[in-house]
């Protein structure tokens, strides 16, 4: 994987390679038959997985913002299963790395019959089953990517997706001048991701700030929203750790208290559900199985036989992170502290628990 992140820069240059010269997109960039398509599309849609799906996602801004264009991305496997309206003059473009992703090959084969204007596929193998069954071609240029984790195909895909981005701005709206300068940022990427890779010193010593946290958050805006979506993608990848990647907006919320407590906030069950008091009784004698009612959700959970003195572990079967349980504990009324979301009270604060009970909404 490290040998081919610092093959980026080769990848992406080759990507641009004969596709732009004197600062304009060649107009066979993309095959003959497309500036035809191109004069004509009124919309896009893009279907991917994985990867694919967050460089389409970031390709999502570029188009609406510069071109104007509406534009709709789909992972693929879903958008099988759908009806989709197909509006007038639609460009319907899939992006796999290998061209064999058989969802994204059925989304195409359900798109030939939708009534869409063209299919674009941008792929990094010329002889894949998306690339013959597509109408026109881009190919990233990226070459054999043996690790998990994709990193060149990653790059060239939003490179070959930023030529999209400049043949479709030429017939809405762009002038040569603005074709120009969107050109030159797309050739100086090769030196900017050089200039990255000399940072590994740096990066190395960041790294050691980090190598004992059991969780992380990914946090961005706009088009860096599928980029951190993706770096989750990729520390699960290579590690075990949970890890998420939101919006930088909703990290105002929970997962910026989560953050906090010291671990991400994977799954907040307490948003999928109305809220509402709860009351969780042990029943039974010690050593007996304990059953554990949830009050007004008519949910009932069965916990393993345990003795008295392993209360403490029941309860954070239940609630994972919440804090020791004992009857001394909640006689005395102290909040119990919880991670996930739920907001816990003090037992006396509740009024409803009996001997041993945690109350909580």
């Amino acid at each position: 994987m490290l040998k081919e992140i610092h093959e980026q820069p080769r990848a992406v240059a080759q990507t641009l390679e004969e596709r732009v010269a004197g600062g304009k997109l060649l107009e066979a960039a993309f095959g003959p038959a497309a500036q035809v398509v191109f004069a004509k599309t009124e919309a896009v849609r893009i279907v991917a997985c994985g990867t694919s799906f967050h460089a389409a996602s970031v390709a999502k801004y570029f188009i609406e913002q510069i071109c104007r264009l509406p534009c709709w991305v789909e992972i693929a496997s879903e958008y099988r299963y759908r009806n989709p309206v197909v509006p007038k003059n639609t460009l319907f473009v899939s992006v796999s790395q290998s061209g064999e992703t058989a969802d994204t090959l059925a989304a195409l084969r359900l798109a030939k019959q939708a009534g869409y204007l063209s299919q674009l596929a941008i792929c990094n193998v010329p002889e894949s089953s998306l690339v013959r069954e597509s109408n026109l071609v881009m190919l990233t240029r990226a070459g054999p990517e043996i690790g998990v984790a994709s990193t060149k195909a990653f790059t060239t895909q939003l490179t070959a997706l930023g030529m999209l981005v400049v043949a479709l701005a030429k017939f809405h709206g762009a002038d040569a001048e603005r074709e120009r300068g969107l050109v030159q940022r797309l050739l100086g990427i090769p030196s900017l991701i050089e200039a990255t890779l000399k940072l590994d010193p740096v990066i190395d010593e960041l790294a050691k700030r980090f190598v004992d946290k059991q969780h992380a958050l990914f946090l961005g805006r706009g088009p860096m929203c599928p980029i951190a979506m993706e770096g989750a993608l990729k520390l699960k990848g290579n590690l075990v750790h949970p890890r998420r990647g939101v919006s930088g907006g909703r990290a105002q919320a929970r997962p910026a208290r989560a953050r906090r407590q010291g671990h991400a906030d994977h799954h907040d069950r307490a948003e999928q559900r109305p809220a509402r008091e709860a009351e969780v009784e042990p029943a039974g004698s010690a050593g007996a199985a304990a059953s554990c009612r949830v009050r007004g959700s008519g949910v009932r959970y069965g916990i393993v036989r345990r003795r008295a003195r392993d209360r403490d572990a029941a309860a954070r079967q239940l609630f994972p992170g919440a804090g020791g349980v004992h009857d001394s504990t909640a006689a005395a009324g102290v909040p119990l502290r919880h991670s996930q979301g739920h907001g816990c009270r003090s037992a006396t604060e509740s009024g409803e628990v009996g001997d041993g009970g945690v109350a909580a909404t």
